[in-house]
């Protein structure tokens, strides 16, 4: 079954059944519990057959601020170990042209939507991108979900050291 651009599944007996915002798991345990009403021991199996591209929103010290939409790898089929498969902060930043001078790129906030599972809301956090300039830490490249907000906030200077090793 395929899951249609409002995060619904027409599925039997069950008619429309919301996955948006949740998790693999979520929406697993929640038809398992739903189908026991017409299956004993319903064995059910999900798995992610393609991704969507995703969209995110990029603004502040950046040459090209605004909404972009991100694919996967070529294939759109991109393998869960390899992160470069996957839309990144570091390909965001690409795309948006890269930074102005007055950017901050070791204090950048993501904004993210919470999983249902985990409360909900937005959860918010902050990146110091120099690690990945200077020494290649692939860590500081967060795979990146549809919906992030992504703000590289503005030093009041020029920071000369964070324009060269970003330029690198």
């Amino acid at each position: 079954y395929t899951i249609d651009r409002e995060g619904k599944i027409n599925l039997p007996e069950l008619n429309l059944f919301l996955a948006s915002g949740k998790t693999l798991e979520e929406v697993k345990k929640e038809l398992i519990y739903l189908y026991e009403e017409y299956i004993f021991e319903p064995d059910i199996n999900i798995s992610i057959k393609r991704y969507r591209p995703v969209t995110i929103y990029i603004s502040e010290e950046v040459k090209k601020p605004g909404l972009y939409t991100l694919d996967s790898s070529e294939e759109n089929n991109p393998n869960e170990n390899n992160p470069n498969d996957f839309p990144s902060l570091y390909k965001s930043l690409q795309i948006a042209e890269g930074f102005n001078n007055f950017a901050n790129v070791s204090d950048i906030k993501i904004i993210r939507k919470n999983s249902i599972n985990q409360g909900g809301g937005k959860i918010q956090t902050s990146i110091n991108l120099m690690p990945l300039f200077n020494s290649g830490d692939q860590s500081k490249n967060l795979r990146l979900h549809d919906g992030d907000a992504i703000f590289v906030p503005k030093n009041k200077d020029i920071i000369l050291d964070q324009i060269l090793a970003a330029n690198k």
